[in-house]
Formats: structure tokens, C-alpha cells, sequence
């Protein structure tokens, strides 16, 4: 179990979402970087859709209350138990009355704390999943207790893992959604060669996309009916301005939708930080399922990214607990 002594930013439960519920008017949710959820899975050995705990911003301060295992994803922080620096994307072993830290976001904007076994948080609608936005869960607050699932776990080596790349993505992959054929030709191309900014009024309902220039607006666009909408739509306001739709979207929308991003950049979009720049090209609905079946092929073998860690022997506290010499021989000429 671990207690939260502060956090620097939100924190709250994740797994991989709830589906089959758009009808009543609740999204998808679930974490904004799924990599980030598989790549925490394998290092600990265990389900994809275990709950972790999903952190926006500066991290913060856990103290561990019985010995567990954790693994760390997702955008880089700094992290330290006891001041002791922790690798980022690998496991660790952490101890009763160890002091877990988690501060400064490098590369993204979405971290992940695993916990070996899952941490225990109440199932709605067939999820973990908090979705605050909606009534659903809560963030998380010092002083609250994470505790883990119970169910018995069988110990295993820590370990690293190569990430997928998505944080240094510019260009994203659109399919045709429903809507694009309401916008002209020139306003499509425009769309394409525009060099969009992430602003800083995001969230994990979208991303606001800024740039200059006029707006992307269709002929009738105030005449559409509203429809169904899914994460990665990238919806015009009513001037003009993209937003593209994350996991905590709603599930009907009025705005007309240039394309929709294929799944597999839905992390990386995510990811990016305030003023980071990014295009858009399209691909045909073809290409794109097989780079989807590629993705799901990838996470499916996502074990084989696992390996031993390198750790520096200068640095060991329990360099004694290793066989260090395995036998020794007598050469004589």
C-alpha cells in the first residue's frame, strides 16, 4: 500500500477504459497513453487493464506503508525512493517506510505509477477508470490510501523496457471521418500543410490546436446534426479552430470533423507538451488497418521489450547479495 503525501498537479485511477456504454452518453475514458499501460503491465507481469495511477503534471510524494513492487511509464519524471534515483520505465522493489518521489515531467504530460497485483479502486460500469468530469471516481488526494488488489503474486525479477516511440512524433495519420468531405478541397489542403501548436488549455477531454492564419470552417456548418464522435476526431468550432478529441470526449458532437487520427498516434498526440508543433496527413482507411494490426501485433509481444536491468556497481547497496565470482581456476605454465 502506499499514502499520498502530496501531489503536485492530478492524479487518478486509469485502466485501458469502459466500452459498451456510449449509448447512455459515457465515454470511452480510460489512460490517455496506453503504451504507457502495456509497457507497465509487462514489466510487472500482469494485465493490460490492471488500474494504475495516472499522473498530470509535477508527480508527487508516496509513502510505502508494506514492501510492494512498482513499475514506472509513460512521460519521464524524475523519481527517487529515499532520495535514491529510480530508473524511468523499468520496476523496482520498494520497502515499508520508504518515501517514493515523483517530480518533474520531461518528455510528455501523462505518467504512470504501476503497482505489482493492481491497486484496488471501485469498478463502475465494467472500469476503473475515474472520470471526475462525468461523477465518475475522483482525483486523487493527500492522505488517501492506495492499496492493492488482494491477490496473491508470485515474485519476479525487476526489470526495464524499450518504450514505444511516441514522444518525439510531429506529423499524426488522419482517416476520412464522415464530415470531411463537407469541407472544399482548398480548405483540406490548407489543413495539410498548416504547422499547428498544442496550446495549454488541454485536457484529457482534447487538445486545442492553435495557428495562424484564418480558421477551417465548412459552407453549413451551423446546419450539421449532431453525431456520434470517437477519440481522435478532430472537430471545427464554430471559427474555425481544431480540437482534437482524447479519451474523456463526449460522445455526441454538432462540430463538423476534418478526420479522425488512427489509434496508434492517440498516445503520442496526448503526450505532447504546451507549444510543441505538429502536422497532419491523411492515409488511406487500408493503410491505416494495417498499422493498426501492426500496433496490436506489437502489444501483443510486448514481453520481448522487457530485459534485465544494467545497474552500476558503484552505485549497488546490495552488491553483496550477488554471486560475484562463480569459481575460480589454477593456471599454471
Amino acid at each position: 500500500m502506499l499514502e499520498v503525501m502530496s501531489i503536485l498537479g492530478f492524479s487518478s485511477f486509469q485502466d485501458i477504459g469502459r466500452s459498451g456504454f456510449r449509448s447512455l452518453g459515457l465515454s470511452r475514458s480510460g489512460a490517455a497513453d496506453y503504451y504507457a499501460m502495456a509497457e507497465g503491465a509487462a514489466l510487472l507481469d500482469q494485465s493490460p487493464n490492471s488500474t494504475a495511477l495516472e499522473l498530470i503534471g509535477n508527480g508527487g510524494i508516496f509513502n510505502v506503508l508494506e514492501d510492494c513492487m512498482v513499475a514506472l511509464t509513460g512521460a519521464t519524471m524524475l523519481a527517487s525512493a529515499d532520495q535514491k534515483p529510480l530508473a524511468w520505465n523499468a520496476s523496482h522493489y520498494l520497502y515499508k517506510g520508504n518515501i517514493l518521489n515523483l517530480t518533474t515531467q520531461q518528455n510528455g504530460r501523462y505518467s504512470y505509477l504501476h503497482l505489482r497485483g493492481g491497486f484496488k479502486a471501485p469498478k463502475i460500469f465494467n472500469s476503473c477508470s475515474a472520470q471526475p468530469v462525468a461523477g465518475i471516481g475522483q482525483y486523487t488526494r493527500p492522505k488517501d490510501i492506495l492499496a492493492q488488489l488482494e491477490n496473491k503474486q508470485d515474485p519476479i525479477e525487476c526489470q526495464k523496457i524499450e518504450p514505444f516511440n511516441r514522444f518525439d512524433l510531429t506529423t499524426f495519420r488522419l482517416v476520412e471521418s464522415f464530415q470531411t468531405k463537407l469541407f472544399n478541397q482548398e480548405t483540406i489542403e490548407r489543413f495539410i500543410d498548416t504547422e499547428f501548436s498544442i496550446d495549454n488549455q488541454s485536457s484529457r477531454g482534447g487538445v486545442k490546436l492553435t495557428h495562424t492564419g484564418s480558421g477551417f470552417s465548412t459552407s453549413n456548418q451551423l446546419k450539421i446534426l449532431s453525431d456520434v464522435i470517437v477519440p481522435g476526431d478532430i472537430q471545427m468550432t464554430g471559427f474555425g479552430q481544431p480540437f482534437v478529441l482524447l479519451a474523456d470526449c463526449q460522445t455526441m458532437g454538432g462540430y463538423p470533423r476534418i478526420g479522425c487520427i488512427i489509434p496508434p498516434d492517440l498516445p503520442a498526440i496526448a503526450q505532447l507538451k504546451p507549444d510543441k508543433k505538429v502536422k497532419f496527413k491523411f492515409i488511406a482507411r487500408e493503410e491505416a488497418n494495417r498499422i493498426v494490426a501492426e500496433d496490436t501485433k506489437s502489444l501483443e509481444l510486448i514481453k520481448r521489450r522487457c530485459s534485465a536491468p544494467i545497474r552500476d556497481p558503484e552505485k549497488m547497496e546490495d552488491l553483496l547479495d550477488f554471486n560475484l565470482i562463480d569459481g575460480a581456476v589454477w593456471a599454471k605454465d
